[in-house]
């Protein structure tokens, strides 16, 4: 397995873990948002796209790096909001991710077979703004360093 399949391999790893599947239910896509009517519905999203950007200085085809978007709607009851926490809800969500991307220890694990040293925050949470769903999402980046 080389590194173009760790968006995949992040993805099969995250979809097994059911605290994860607890806040987002099944609205976990590689690429692109699957969800297109986010907005309004009171759910959670997550996506995972290993491409994109520059890579950080040292991150190489051993060491790529995937970013991961989160997304969430205020709660809702009836499609009216009952609760405006969509931030602590994404918040929630970056805290579960985090608890099994990040490893700094240098311990070998296998995301759906495919063996990594490793796995750092590499980037600091951060709000953006989607502008083709009107809404925001939290972003961060995660460098992982394959076993070859």
């Amino acid at each position: 397995m080389t590194s173009e399949h760790i968006g995949p391999a992040v993805y099969n790893y995250l979809d097994d873990q059911d605290d994860l599947t607890a806040l987002i239910g099944n609205n976990l896509s590689k690429y692109r948002i699957k969800k297109k009517d986010l907005k309004g519905s009171g759910e959670s999203a997550v996506v995972i796209n290993p491409s994109g950007g520059e890579p950080p200085r040292g991150n190489s085809m051993g060491n790529p790096r995937v970013n991961i978007y989160i997304y969430s709607d205020h709660t809702r009851t009836a499609g009216q909001v009952t609760e405006e926490d969509a931030e602590d809800r994404m918040w929630a969500i970056f805290h579960v991710i985090d608890a099994h991307l990040h490893w700094p220890n240098r311990e070998v694990r296998e995301l759906d077979g495919l063996p990594i040293i490793g796995s750092f925050r590499g980037v600091e949470p951060q709000f953006n703004e989607d502008k083709n769903l009107g809404m925001k999402y939290l972003w961060t980046a995660y460098d992982m360093n394959l076993v070859y």
